[in-house]
Protein backbone atom coordinates (compact mmCIF):
# COMPACT_ATOMS: atom_id res chain seq x y z
CA UNK A 1 0.00 0.00 0.00
CA UNK A 2 2.01 3.17 -1.43
CA UNK A 3 1.57 5.89 1.17
CA UNK A 4 2.41 9.39 0.39
CA UNK A 5 1.10 10.56 3.55
CA UNK A 6 0.26 14.32 3.01
CA UNK A 7 0.60 16.36 6.78
CA UNK A 8 -2.00 19.46 7.50
CA UNK A 9 -1.56 20.84 10.76
CA UNK A 10 -4.07 23.25 12.55
CA UNK A 11 -2.58 25.53 15.61
CA UNK A 12 -2.02 23.79 18.88
CA UNK A 13 -1.99 25.54 22.37
CA UNK A 14 1.42 26.58 23.62
CA UNK A 15 3.54 24.58 26.16
CA UNK A 16 3.65 25.41 29.38
CA UNK A 17 7.09 27.54 30.44
CA UNK A 18 9.97 25.85 31.92
CA UNK A 19 12.31 27.95 34.01
CA UNK A 20 15.79 27.19 35.43
CA UNK A 21 16.93 27.48 38.96
CA UNK A 22 19.85 29.46 39.45
CA UNK A 23 21.93 30.55 42.26
CA UNK A 24 20.49 34.02 43.97
CA UNK A 25 22.60 36.64 41.64
CA UNK A 26 23.03 34.69 38.92
CA UNK A 27 21.22 35.21 35.27
CA UNK A 28 18.60 32.63 34.03
CA UNK A 29 16.27 32.29 31.49
CA UNK A 30 13.56 30.37 30.55
CA UNK A 31 11.63 28.76 27.41
CA UNK A 32 8.76 26.90 26.04
CA UNK A 33 8.68 23.16 27.35
CA UNK A 34 8.06 22.26 23.48
CA UNK A 35 8.33 23.75 20.50
CA UNK A 36 5.53 22.61 18.10
CA UNK A 37 6.50 22.97 14.19
CA UNK A 38 4.36 22.44 11.14
CA UNK A 39 2.90 24.36 8.41
CA UNK A 40 1.01 27.34 9.29
CA UNK A 41 1.65 26.82 12.74
CA UNK A 42 2.99 29.90 14.83
CA UNK A 43 5.83 27.91 16.35
CA UNK A 44 8.46 31.09 17.50
CA UNK A 45 10.11 30.23 20.76
CA UNK A 46 9.77 32.84 23.51
CA UNK A 47 12.66 33.18 25.48
CA UNK A 48 12.64 35.29 29.14
CA UNK A 49 16.00 36.03 30.72
CA UNK A 50 16.54 37.45 34.21
CA UNK A 51 20.09 38.59 36.45
CA UNK A 52 21.92 40.14 33.27
CA UNK A 53 24.37 43.73 33.21
CA UNK A 54 22.32 46.32 32.72
CA UNK A 55 21.96 47.07 29.26
CA UNK A 56 24.22 44.72 27.98
CA UNK A 57 23.83 42.73 24.86
CA UNK A 58 22.91 39.13 25.17
CA UNK A 59 23.59 36.54 22.88
CA UNK A 60 21.27 33.40 22.73
CA UNK A 61 22.65 29.86 21.24
CA UNK A 62 21.44 26.64 20.97
CA UNK A 63 23.22 23.17 20.55
CA UNK A 64 22.11 19.10 20.62
CA UNK A 65 24.16 16.23 21.17
CA UNK A 66 24.64 15.51 17.61
CA UNK A 67 25.48 18.98 17.07
CA UNK A 68 27.36 20.33 19.85
CA UNK A 69 28.80 23.44 18.04
CA UNK A 70 26.69 26.39 19.19
CA UNK A 71 24.16 27.95 17.00
CA UNK A 72 23.73 31.64 17.10
CA UNK A 73 19.59 31.92 17.63
CA UNK A 74 19.17 35.69 18.31
CA UNK A 75 20.56 38.29 20.39
CA UNK A 76 19.00 40.67 22.58
CA UNK A 77 19.33 44.08 24.85
CA UNK A 78 19.07 43.47 29.14
CA UNK A 79 16.54 45.88 30.09
CA UNK A 80 17.76 48.57 33.05
CA UNK A 81 17.29 45.99 35.58
CA UNK A 82 18.67 43.21 33.45
CA UNK A 83 16.35 40.93 32.24
CA UNK A 84 15.16 40.91 28.64
CA UNK A 85 12.06 38.99 26.76
CA UNK A 86 12.54 37.52 23.15
CA UNK A 87 11.44 35.33 20.44
CA UNK A 88 13.44 33.26 17.82
CA UNK A 89 12.33 30.95 15.44
CA UNK A 90 12.87 27.19 16.08
CA UNK A 91 16.44 25.36 14.97
CA UNK A 92 16.58 23.03 12.84
CA UNK A 93 16.36 18.97 13.63
CA UNK A 94 20.32 17.72 13.30
CA UNK A 95 19.88 15.95 11.47
CA UNK A 96 16.90 17.02 9.32
CA UNK A 97 15.50 13.86 9.33
CA UNK A 98 14.04 14.44 13.00
CA UNK A 99 10.87 14.57 14.29
CA UNK A 100 11.57 15.22 17.93
CA UNK A 101 14.70 16.04 19.58
CA UNK A 102 16.09 18.31 22.57
CA UNK A 103 18.09 21.32 22.83
CA UNK A 104 19.51 23.69 24.88
CA UNK A 105 19.64 27.05 25.12
CA UNK A 106 22.30 28.98 26.00
CA UNK A 107 22.14 33.05 27.08
CA UNK A 108 25.37 34.91 27.00
CA UNK A 109 25.82 38.32 29.06
CA UNK A 110 27.77 40.13 26.54
CA UNK A 111 29.41 42.65 29.42
CA UNK A 112 30.70 39.66 31.46
CA UNK A 113 30.81 36.29 29.81
CA UNK A 114 31.00 34.43 32.42
CA UNK A 115 27.43 35.23 33.45
CA UNK A 116 25.91 32.70 31.49
CA UNK A 117 22.20 30.68 31.74
CA UNK A 118 21.01 27.75 30.45
CA UNK A 119 18.13 25.30 30.34
CA UNK A 120 16.50 22.86 27.31
CA UNK A 121 13.55 22.60 25.17
CA UNK A 122 12.02 19.56 22.92
CA UNK A 123 11.11 20.69 19.34
CA UNK A 124 8.55 18.59 17.93
CA UNK A 125 6.99 18.10 14.08
CA UNK A 126 3.54 18.09 14.48
CA UNK A 127 2.69 14.94 12.05
CA UNK A 128 1.46 11.43 11.68
CA UNK A 129 3.94 8.64 10.49
CA UNK A 130 4.00 4.80 10.43
CA UNK A 131 6.68 2.85 10.22
CA UNK A 132 7.20 1.18 7.49
CA UNK A 133 5.50 3.59 5.76
CA UNK A 134 4.39 1.82 2.79
CA UNK A 135 3.31 -2.20 2.25
CA UNK A 136 0.71 -4.52 1.95
CA UNK A 137 -2.57 -2.73 4.24
CA UNK A 138 -2.81 -6.30 6.92
CA UNK A 139 1.72 -5.06 7.19
CA UNK A 140 2.23 -4.42 10.65
CA UNK A 141 3.49 -0.99 11.70
CA UNK A 142 4.11 1.21 14.07
CA UNK A 143 1.60 4.81 13.58
CA UNK A 144 3.26 7.33 15.27
CA UNK A 145 1.03 10.38 16.07
CA UNK A 146 3.37 14.19 17.27
CA UNK A 147 2.44 17.30 18.67
CA UNK A 148 -1.06 16.54 19.97
CA UNK A 149 -2.16 17.67 23.80
CA UNK A 150 -0.64 15.75 26.33
CA UNK A 151 -2.86 13.84 28.66
CA UNK A 152 -5.72 12.92 26.15
CA UNK A 153 -6.39 10.03 23.77
CA UNK A 154 -5.92 10.61 20.07
CA UNK A 155 -7.81 8.99 17.50
CA UNK A 156 -7.25 7.73 13.68
CA UNK A 157 -10.34 8.18 11.57
CA UNK A 158 -9.89 6.56 8.42
CA UNK A 159 -12.44 7.29 5.93
CA UNK A 160 -12.78 6.35 2.37
CA UNK A 161 -15.25 7.47 -0.18
CA UNK A 162 -16.81 10.19 2.40
CA UNK A 163 -17.90 7.22 5.01
CA UNK A 164 -15.59 6.78 7.98
CA UNK A 165 -14.52 2.96 8.13
CA UNK A 166 -12.96 2.93 11.28
CA UNK A 167 -11.55 4.91 14.04
CA UNK A 168 -9.23 3.48 15.94
CA UNK A 169 -7.56 4.70 19.37
CA UNK A 170 -4.14 5.27 19.35
CA UNK A 171 -3.40 5.97 22.95
CA UNK A 172 -2.64 9.01 25.02
CA UNK A 173 -0.11 11.44 23.83
CA UNK A 174 2.55 11.55 26.30
CA UNK A 175 5.28 13.89 27.17
CA UNK A 176 5.77 17.71 26.95
CA UNK A 177 5.12 17.47 22.86
CA UNK A 178 2.37 14.94 22.84
CA UNK A 179 3.29 11.73 21.40
CA UNK A 180 1.43 8.64 20.95
CA UNK A 181 2.37 5.65 19.04
CA UNK A 182 0.88 2.05 18.35
CA UNK A 183 1.88 -0.76 16.47
CA UNK A 184 -1.26 -2.55 14.37
CA UNK A 185 -1.88 -3.41 10.57
CA UNK A 186 -1.40 -0.12 8.08
CA UNK A 187 -4.79 -0.05 7.51
CA UNK A 188 -6.91 -1.62 10.46
CA UNK A 189 -9.77 -2.17 8.68
CA UNK A 190 -11.20 -4.10 5.53
CA UNK A 191 -9.16 -3.09 2.34
CA UNK A 192 -10.72 -1.65 -0.98
CA UNK A 193 -9.07 -0.08 -3.59
CA UNK A 194 -8.62 3.81 -3.84
CA UNK A 195 -7.65 6.81 -2.22
CA UNK A 196 -8.26 6.72 0.98
CA UNK A 197 -7.86 9.63 3.87
CA UNK A 198 -7.21 9.31 7.66
CA UNK A 199 -8.21 12.47 10.14
CA UNK A 200 -5.95 12.19 13.20
CA UNK A 201 -7.27 14.62 16.49
CA UNK A 202 -8.29 13.84 19.50
CA UNK A 203 -12.09 13.55 19.57
CA UNK A 204 -13.90 9.84 19.20
CA UNK A 205 -15.37 10.87 16.39
CA UNK A 206 -14.56 12.61 12.98
CA UNK A 207 -15.78 16.27 12.44
CA UNK A 208 -14.60 18.09 9.49
CA UNK A 209 -14.63 20.90 12.37
CA UNK A 210 -12.77 19.21 14.78
CA UNK A 211 -9.26 21.69 15.72
CA UNK A 212 -6.52 20.76 15.75
CA UNK A 213 -6.82 18.31 13.47
CA UNK A 214 -3.88 16.45 10.73
CA UNK A 215 -4.98 15.05 7.72
CA UNK A 216 -3.13 12.20 5.56
CA UNK A 217 -3.83 10.30 2.64
CA UNK A 218 -2.69 7.40 0.90
CA UNK A 219 -3.79 4.77 -1.77
CA UNK A 220 -4.65 1.42 -2.57
CA UNK A 221 -3.71 0.52 -6.23
CA UNK A 222 -4.98 -3.02 -6.34
CA UNK A 223 -6.88 -5.51 -4.74
CA UNK A 224 -5.25 -7.44 -1.86
CA UNK A 225 -6.51 -11.14 -0.98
Amino acid sequence: MPAARTVLAAAIAAASVLVLTAPAGAATVATTSCARTAPGLDSSVPIAGTGFTPGARVTVETTTSTAPAPSFRTSVTADPAGNFTTTTAPPFFTPFNRKLQTFNLIATDGANPANVATTSFKKVAVGYTTNPSSGKPTTRATHTVRGFATGRNVYLHFRFRGRTRRTVKVGKAKGVCGVASRRMSLLPTRSLRGRWTVYVDQKRSYSRKTKPQIKGSFTISRRFL
